[in-house]
């Protein structure tokens, strides 16, 4: 699919290569590396940040793992933190499990795309070290040249990591939040764009942790705003609840009139994702982490913008 029909559907890959010079691009590989050795040790002590799970989640894994996470307990649910996460997903890839047992995690609970490490602890501003500090530094230059070139009038906003450990993967979901209206304040969108960076050097396809999306084999360049994406919406209790890992996700939506596509997260691309043209669309279309093959750790830098001006407009 060529780069004008995936804008079109707010999917736009760059190049860093494109935007900034050689000597550049030497000294951010490097800032990534320095960055990297201060993330393997600070993600440990991680925790998901204000995203809770509900208790019949955790008391699912417990049952499954044999272990007692009851000290992740806040109130009336689970705060989840790296152990739990890595415990879950250690359990699953060492035993080859493709199917949760007992028809998955109970319906009405957490979905498994809940199974991560999004930390606001491990946000970028204000981090603890030089190295990340750099690292974000040398990443806003980047995406400010981005943005200047494509999207004029918007501007970078905080930013958090990503955590995916060996044999981690992100469920497949799409963005969409009810009907879209929360997404606008005074007529203006909360979050034009959201910038995916990934602080990753030498990962290759077979290393896995692939974003992963999928296309209506329909979708022409032209017809974005009529696609339709009620196979993904019927199937979603299977496809959140129950199924492990890529190879049945995305055998379903290939039976189903889907192609998919994957971007190699390596810190020389940049994801950017454009949440208002052709009314949002890129809010339905289904995507996935795919497994992390990997003894590394795979991180990837969320960051989200905001039109000039709109704080001093709300």
């Amino acid at each position: 699919m060529n780069s004008q029909d995936l804008q079109e559907l707010g999917i736009n890959i760059f190049d860093i290569r494109d935007f900034v010079d050689l000597n550049f691009i030497k000294e951010y590989k490097e800032s990534v590396i320095n960055a990297r050795k201060w993330l393997d040790k600070k993600s440990k002590h991680c925790n998901n940040g204000d995203r809770r799970s509900d208790i019949k989640f955790v008391k699912y894994f417990e049952k499954l793992i044999g272990k007692d996470y009851s000290h992740l307990k806040k109130e009336n649910d689970y705060q989840l933190d790296y152990n739990f996460v890595s415990d879950c997903f250690n359990y699953i890839g060492e035993n080859n499990i493709k199917k949760l047992p007992d028809g998955g995690v109970p319906k009405n609970s957490s979905p498994l795309s809940t199974l991560s490490i999004m930390s606001d602890v491990l946000y970028t501003i204000g981090t603890e070290s030089k190295w990340t500090k750099l690292y974000y530094d040398m990443t806003r230059i980047i995406n400010d040249k981005i943005i200047d070139l494509n999207f004029p009038g918007v501007r970078q906003g905080p930013a958090h990591f990503n955590v995916m450990m060996k044999y981690s993967y992100l469920a497949v979901h799409s963005d969409v939040m009810g009907d879209g209206s929360s997404d606008f304040v005074n007529g203006i969108h909360i979050r034009p764009l959201t910038i995916m960076n990934y602080p990753n050097v030498n990962r290759t396809l077979k290393d896995g942790s692939l974003y992963r999306y999928f296309i209506p084999t329909d979708y022409n360049g032209k017809n974005a705003k009529s696609l339709d994406w009620d196979f993904f919406h019927k199937k979603k209790e299977i496809l959140q609840y129950k199924v492990v890992y890529e190879g049945d996700w995305t055998n379903e939506f290939i039976k189903n009139g889907y192609n998919y596509y994957d971007i190699l997260p390596d810190y020389k691309t940049v994801l950017v994702m454009d949440n208002e043209i052709n009314d949002g669309v890129f809010g339905n279309i289904p995507h996935m982490v795919t497994k992390n093959n990997s003894e590394n750790t795979r991180y990837g830098v969320y960051v989200q913008t905001n039109h000039e001006g709109f704080y001093e407009s709300v």
